[in-house]
């Protein structure tokens, strides 16, 4: 049994994830890792939004290009 997860990038550029919504984030240096959009981050023209790690630790602003939903784990059989 195959369980293929397809995965697809949403460019920062394009679109923001839900404040607080935990997503996988894609990182300039090509690592990933899980995180969200800080919900308490205020948006000022020319500056990238404030990106947390799972443990709420901030990433640099221009680390994060890219996101998407979490993906769903395997059913059951």
């Amino acid at each position: 049994m195959d369980n293929i997860i397809t995965l697809t990038p949403i460019p920062v550029g394009e679109s923001l994830p839900d404040a607080d919504t935990n997503v996988l984030l894609f990182l300039a240096d090509g690592t990933s890792c899980e995180g969200f959009l800080d919900g308490v981050w205020e948006e000022v023209e020319g500056q990238p939004p404030l990106f947390r790690d799972v443990c709420a630790d901030a990433l640099d602003r221009d680390a994060v290009t890219s996101w998407c939903p979490m993906p769903e784990g395997p059913r059951a059989c």
